[in-house]
């Protein structure tokens, strides 16, 4: 068949579609002739992108859009120039925005730096209790640069970054925190709570601040641990390094108590030393009123925090100790589990020694009761279980009648002072609570209740007064139903789970040590272990995602054998 040739004129046509295909020659359009003949509005070529592109309407939107964002950054300009640098934190509020809107919009990727995240996340677990957070740079109207910070902020922002880019990342972080639904679900509340009372804040920029803060070193933090600790053995490793920096920092409470002042006092480079009242005051140590008996703190800013730092980690000390561990291990943990008892002593806080108690307390039963659960054929189960009341009275009885051990845990005469203090600002409390039952916002506790020592000094002594007026009775509930949803997750696995690898034993010691923090928290209001603490809730997830995926694998592999079979 001879060749058909198509006319440019009738290319786009009707009559060009009955044309065979294979016999088309198809030829460019002469552009310059068709301008020549006036072709114009009744050619049926399709317009190109850029034409409808260049609208009327779309060019006035591109004008708005631009004068609008003009006179933003000129009105934020002349704001940032009468208020700066008092208000410097509400105007990086719209960078970090436009900066996580950047993150949002990143393409997916293959290879995200999770292996730089858990560096940092190590590493931030380190530095949290060597480093005295007080040791910092100071430059003038802007935050402490300290050591947690720099590491915090850059493990933040990679943490963004592979939520953004890495199915892989998200899937297994989906998985970890789908182990403890409540949990999760209480925390976005919370920072729904943190945001909603934030206006109502007498201190609006050091709010926005504190905010920023939690939500990083907390919430992030158990993100990143939910992750990090997906891989058998590091819990383990976790765990036993933090017995070995409590172990250090009691040797450092030892000097501090021989010198009267923490050991690097008089030796911190001056690019280091903050000049604050607050700062002053700690690294001149303090003293128990009335008996002048120095108490140790060590890298904590008081005495209260470091004996808070005893009480929680003591229950894996005792882990370590009554698990089946090798002999040198079990004897180590032994004698470094009565050498915590002395710098809780040295301490002079009470909350360190209450808390070593009931973390005693509260493993001996938890090992009695699993004992007595899962091996019916035990008499070491059952014998625990049933003297456990009995030996609870007498443990009781005995902090109450033996005199050195009842100024141990509930204090003496010179504790009469810290007592009155506390109960006084409860009732400073309610009229501040029943006033506003919403709260006044993160950080805005001590302005609220205008307590004051005899010297001028703001101070809050409970944590639960903290959280009430902040957030109100709702916030109190949200916030430790965090802890509490993991706990009863873990007592619930515990339960139905008759046969653990050894590493999953740990959230025996995992939850003792969050119910221990919740005790001691009516008595310090302090927030520098809370990082240790939404760890320690990010390994309970991660540890019952393992458990359940491992039992789904051993399920699936019987269910496999008995089919072939």
């Amino acid at each position: 068949m001879p060749s058909i040739r198509i006319q440019p004129q009738r290319l786009f046509g009707a009559r060009a579609a009955s044309a065979p295909k294979s016999k088309r020659i198809i030829r460019a359009p002469n552009v310059k002739a068709k301008a020549a003949q006036g072709v114009g509005a009744a050619d049926p070529r399709l317009k190109t992108y850029t034409d409808e592109f260049h609208t009327p309407d779309r060019t006035l939107i591109r004008r708005w859009i631009f004068w609008s964002v003009v006179g933003f950054c000129l009105l934020q300009g002349l704001v940032f120039s009468f208020f700066a640098p008092y208000l410097i934190e509400l105007f990086a509020v719209i960078p970090a925005f436009l900066a996580l809107i950047v993150i949002w919009a990143l393409p997916e990727a293959r290879n995200v730096p999770t292996r730089f995240m858990e560096r940092c996340f190590f590493s931030l677990f380190v530095v949290m209790i060597i480093w005295p957070n007080y040791l910092a740079v100071a430059l003038p109207f802007l935050p402490w640069i300290t050591l947690i910070r720099l590491i915090s902020f850059p493990m933040a922002l990679v943490f963004f970054v592979a939520l953004s880019q890495s199915h892989a990342f998200r899937k297994a972080l989906g998985g970890g925190i789908s182990a403890t639904p409540w949990l999760w679900r209480f925390m976005v509340l919370f920072v729904l709570v943190e945001v909603a009372t934030m206006p109502l804040s007498p201190v609006l920029p050091d709010s926005l601040q504190r905010f920023v803060l939690s939500c990083i070193n907390w919430l992030i933090v158990y993100f990143v641990a939910v992750y990090y600790f997906r891989v058998p053995g590091r819990v383990t490793r976790w765990a036993a390094i933090l017995c070995a920096m409590a172990v250090f920092l009691g040797l450092i409470a030892i000097v501090e108590v021989h010198e009267g002042h923490v050991p690097w006092a008089y030796h911190i480079p001056s690019f280091l030393k903050v000049e604050d009242p607050t700062v002053n005051a700690v690294l001149r140590g303090g003293s128990r009123a009335y008996t002048g008996v120095y108490r140790a703190q060590t890298t904590f800013t008081t005495s209260l925090g470091y004996g808070e730092f005893i009480a929680v980690i003591f229950p894996f000390m005792l882990h370590f100790m009554m698990m089946p561990y090798k002999p040198p291990v079990r004897i180590a943990a032994f004698f470094a589990s009565l050498f915590m008892v002395y710098a809780g002593l040295l301490s002079g806080s009470r909350s360190a020694t209450l808390g070593a108690l009931v973390a005693f307390m509260m493993t001996i039963g938890a090992w009695g009761v699993l004992k007595w659960r899962h091996e019916r054929s035990s008499l070491m189960g059952a014998a625990v279980v049933y003297s456990y009341p009995v030996a609870g009275v007498l443990v009781l009885a005995a902090t109450l009648l033996i005199g050195r051990l009842h100024r141990a845990v509930w204090g003496g005469g010179e504790t009469v002072s810290s007592t009155l203090a506390r109960q006084t600002q409860w009732h400073m409390t309610w009229p501040h609570v029943l006033k506003n039952p919403l709260g006044y916002g993160v950080g805005s506790a001590a302005e609220i209740l205008q307590f004051r020592l005899p010297s001028g000094l703001l101070v809050l002594d409970s944590y639960f007064i903290s959280l009430l007026l902040q957030f109100g009775p709702v916030g109190f509930i949200i916030f430790f139903g965090m802890m509490f949803s993991a706990v009863g997750a873990v007592v619930a696995y515990l339960y139905r789970q008759p046969k653990r690898d050894r590493e999953a034993n740990f959230l025996v010691p995992l939850s003792i040590s969050l119910i221990v923090w919740f005790t001691v928290k009516s008595v310090n209001a302090e927030e520098g272990n809370h990082p240790l603490i939404f760890m320690m809730m990010g390994m309970i997830s991660a540890m019952l995602y393992r458990s359940r995926v491992d039992a789904g694998g051993a399920s699936g592999r019987s269910r496999s054998a008995v089919t072939r079979r």
